[in-house]
């Protein structure tokens, strides 16, 4: 049975400048580790570890077969027993691996006014599922890593703990109460461009948040954003499982993901790698389905000339939805669906900033 654990660690020889490992984990007793997400840098470091069995407790990691690490937290690992601490609720989506459930927290885990909120959004994978899907398991070892790394933004989504269940894992996470970015354009058709301004003033603050802390969300899409509150269009990045960590020494990314009408051409080519740029042309898709209603790449037939048209870059204003829409947004959506990632526009472009001083 794989269980996930926070243990903090501190290294045995000398400081720590700097750890990269990932997938090179061995531990000195007989338990299997398989991944290691780094989630801060100094010389003791919290890191999230998935190993089978329970009831073990290591007292030393080798890392990347020359570090070794001294456990200090947790003296002993337990089961954490999620139903004791909330009460779980109505489901509120279902993906292929997770499916997610608003959940109250029980009375007696209540802390004073203000200081937590009651109500949670509880991610669940189940166990049994790691069997059949090798990659969900470091994977969303990635994605706690990823989360539990991150100071907390206004428009990143908030980790709150992970409850490691004998059948279950659970991510509790901050709940919001206005569905999705899609669910918002479905229900209005399309959106108005100061309001789409607005949202994309935020897009960016948070994807710049990520990026600057070397992290590609690499699914970016209208289901991956949250709606805060519908009146204000506050919204929130959500949804880090495919997530990946980049390096100075290692910027590249190299595994295919996301959903195929948001992702960017280099992402398909398997001959390439590609970088946190592939986030930038994922949000030109949003901002063209946000102020047009419709998907810039789209054949519903046909996955190989919807993926031609994504290689190309091929794309139209023709529709009369565009009229109403100004020359600067269709300039900014060209500069994002530039399938060239070196010429594409970057997050801290000034146009970028331009449409964010207009909010």
């Amino acid at each position: 049975m794989v269980f996930l654990w926070d243990i903090r660690i501190v290294r045995c020889f000398e400081p720590v400048i700097e750890f990269n490992c990932i997938d090179r984990i061995v531990s000195t007793t007989k338990i299997h580790a398989i991944h290691i997400a780094l989630t801060s840098v100094d010389i003791c470091m919290i890191v999230t570890v998935g190993f089978w069995g329970e009831n073990h407790a290591p007292r030393s990691l080798l890392l990347d077969s020359c570090k070794i690490y001294r456990i200090l937290e947790p003296t002993k690992f337990e089961v954490a027993k999620f139903h004791s601490v909330y009460t779980v609720g109505d489901k509120l989506g279902e993906g292929s691996f997770a499916a997610v459930y608003k959940a109250t927290r029980r009375r007696c885990h209540e802390t004073p006014e203000g200081s937590r909120p009651t109500f949670v959004a509880v991610k669940s994978f189940k166990k049994g599922r790691f069997s059949q899907n090798p990659g969900l398991l470091p994977s969303l070892v990635e994605e706690i890593g990823i989360l539990m790394s991150l100071e907390v933004h206004p428009c990143v989504i908030k980790i709150e703990s992970v409850f490691n269940e004998p059948r279950y894992i659970n991510l509790v996470l901050e709940y919001v109460s206005g569905g999705d970015l899609f669910d918002l354009v479905i229900k209005k058709g399309q959106l108005c461009e100061s309001d789409t301004r607005f949202i994309f003033f935020q897009l960016f603050a948070g994807i710049k948040f990520l990026h600057e802390r070397q992290i590609a969300h690499c699914d970016l899409k209208p289901e991956n954003v949250l709606v805060v509150d519908v009146d204000t269009l506050r919204v929130k990045i959500t949804d880090f499982g495919l997530a990946k960590t980049v390096s100075s020494q290692n910027p590249a990314l190299h595994d295919q993901c996301g959903t195929l009408a948001y992702v960017a051409p280099e992402v398909l080519d398997p001959g390439k790698n590609f970088s946190k740029s592939c986030d930038l042309w994922s949000l030109g898709v949003m901002l063209y389905v946000c102020l047009g209603g419709v998907l810039p790449f789209s054949e519903e037939t046909n996955l190989s000339a919807m993926k031609e048209k994504i290689l190309n870059g091929k794309y139209s204003y023709d529709d009369e939805c565009w009229r109403p829409v100004s020359d600067q947004a269709k300039d900014l959506m060209d500069r994002l669906l530039t399938v060239d990632p070196i010429t594409r526009i970057g997050v801290g472009d000034a146009r970028v900033r331009s449409v964010s001083c207009h909010c």
